[in-house]
């Protein structure tokens, strides 16, 4: 295995994962972004100063950033595959979005979603969600395309699968590589996927994220005969079809300019999702037909599904993160399945690396 060693004496972190608990992180640790009470001192005190803030390294195993908030590219603009919307409760992510609206980076939503008994302001994407990763994370260097499969944490590496493709040849190629040394490696992805990176001598202190359960989320995005507002759902049907426990989120995305037909985003329930987890796309684009059908869409072709396997956690093990000296884990195992509360669980461990 190739090792791509690194002997600079700053302090390094590894990073693995480049979603919205990394946002938070950064947001925590980057003065710029920082939007907590901490006073100048504190932060020139900080144990991440801004030589440590460019030691950062972020290795995703996807192709871009955004974790569970990625979309993909169409002729028309991008679609998000994951978070719709997001809201905001917490002054420090609520402050945090509104720098990311002042930056054109989201925007309000017009319609109110109603989340329980109460309207909640809302924010979707100007272009895409994923900018709000770019933005934030743009000082740290990043490894995209580069699975972490082992954590060597006496030495400080990290070994990764790293897949380039070629401009010549439609095969992908596979590289083993070792990064490092760092003095602390973050986990920021599903418990389950972080619980295998854990080196045995440390699962005792990370033993809560074995309790923790995810449901899994089926998306289809689906071109439909007519254009909308031609094909808006009839205001009962759409209630059935939400009581049936079969869809949790519909939303209509661009029209397609060309042929003048609309896309709808299709966010199938998790309890609907849960059932249909080991069929294939192809196996369920019939019974998504029909309940689009139901609700007189007219569906006309899917032009991506995707399965999240680890959409939202079904309970959190409620504490910001866990950490041991070298090993730290943050995201939606620990205070929820919200945005907003893996974004405050990074950064929670932020302000904790500042003052420790």
């Amino acid at each position: 295995m190739k090792n791509c060693s690194n002997n600079r004496s700053n302090k390094r972190t590894a990073i693995i994962g480049a979603g919205i608990a990394s946002c938070g992180f950064a947001a925590a640790v980057n003065p710029k972004h920082n939007t907590s009470d901490l006073n100048s001192s504190n932060l020139n005190s900080s144990n991440l100063n801004k030589n440590d803030i460019n030691n950062c390294v972020i290795f995703e195993k996807a192709r871009g950033l955004g974790g569970r908030m990625s979309n993909f590219r169409t002729e028309t603009g991008f679609i998000e595959l994951g978070a719709q919307f997001i809201t905001a409760k917490q002054p420090p992510f609520a402050e945090f979005i509104e720098t990311c609206q002042a930056l054109n980076l989201v925007q309000t939503l017009k319609t109110l979603p109603v989340i329980g008994s109460v309207q909640t302001p809302a924010w979707h994407a100007q272009q895409r969600f994923s900018s709000i990763h770019k933005h934030v994370l743009q000082d740290f260097q990043i490894h995209l395309s580069t699975r972490i499969i082992a954590l060597d944490l006496e030495s400080g590496f990290v070994h990764a699968q790293v897949t380039s493709s070629s401009k010549t040849d439609s095969k992908n190629s596979v590289q083993q590589l070792s990064f490092g040394p760092f003095e602390q490696i973050i986990l920021t992805v599903p418990a389950p996927q972080a619980w295998a990176l854990i080196p045995k001598n440390q699962q005792s202190h990370f033993q809560a994220l074995t309790q923790v359960e995810y449901w899994p989320c089926w998306v289809f995005v689906i071109k439909l005969k007519h254009a909308y507002p031609n094909v808006e759902p009839h205001p009962q049907r759409f209630a059935d079809v939400l009581a049936s426990d079969s869809i949790q989120w519909l939303h209509f995305a661009k029209n397609d300019p060309i042929q003048d037909k609309a896309v709808v985003i299709v966010q199938m329930s998790h309890t609907w999702s849960e059932t249909h987890k080991e069929q294939t796309a192809k196996d369920l684009h019939s019974k998504v037909f029909e309940i689009l059908d139901s609700l007189q869409l007219t569906p006309d072709e899917i032009l991506r599904s995707h399965f999240w396997r680890y959409a939202k956690p079904k309970h959190c093990i409620h504490q910001p993160f866990i950490s041991t000296p070298g090993l730290g884990y943050i995201g939606d195992a620990c205070l929820g399945g919200r945005v907003e509360s893996a974004f405050m669980s990074g950064y929670a461990y932020g302000l904790h690396c500042q003052s420790h």
